[in-house]
């Protein structure tokens, strides 16, 4: 149900008071600032300059590490990359994942060939298991691992995957 003056005119105002208003404005600034470019909805992805380096990383390097403060888009950048690749993606958000990885990271790591494990700096014992599993299967791009940066940082020392490791950070 539409009411007179109500419906969408040419500039997009919706009553004809608006209409007014926008003539007046108009005549006091005669060229008007353009309009800012159009914001993404929440559900579209903001484009990443690291996915292009994520990607080669992973052509080349046998775990791959992506880091940045929390809400920074690693979660959804890891779950495109591992649509993309066809990689299995596990969350260390998930209780039960959780407590197994911790409770078994060799059972763990067994049960995985090429996957992303997601906020790995829940379960720190992970990081010797990836690296005995990378060590007998050198093959790249086996593993995505994403983690806040200072929680990531004390999980896991600089000597336990030096050259293992391509650290990219968001």
């Amino acid at each position: 149900m539409t009411a007179k003056g109500m419906i969408p005119n040419s500039r997009g105002f919706h009553s004809e008071s608006a209409d007014v208003i926008f003539r007046i404005c108009r005549s006091i600034i005669p060229n008007p600032p353009k309009l800012m470019p159009k914001i993404p909805t929440p559900l579209a992805a903001i484009p990443r300059h690291a996915e292009t380096r994520l990607c080669a990383a992973m052509a080349d390097t046998r775990i791959v590490a992506l880091l940045g403060p929390r809400q920074s888009g690693k979660t959804t950048l890891a779950r495109k990359v591992a649509a993309d690749l066809n990689l299995h993606f596990v969350t260390l958000d998930d209780g039960q994942f959780r407590r197994f990885a911790n409770h078994d990271p060799d059972g763990f790591m067994r049960g995985l060939d090429r996957a992303v494990i997601d906020e790995i700096q829940r379960a720190p014992a992970l990081i010797l298991a990836l690296k005995k599993v990378v060590d007998e299967d050198p093959r790249p791009g086996r593993f995505l691992i994403t983690g806040s940066v200072d929680l990531f940082r004390g999980a896991i020392s600089p000597d336990s995957l030096a050259g293992r490791v391509e650290t990219i950070e968001l």
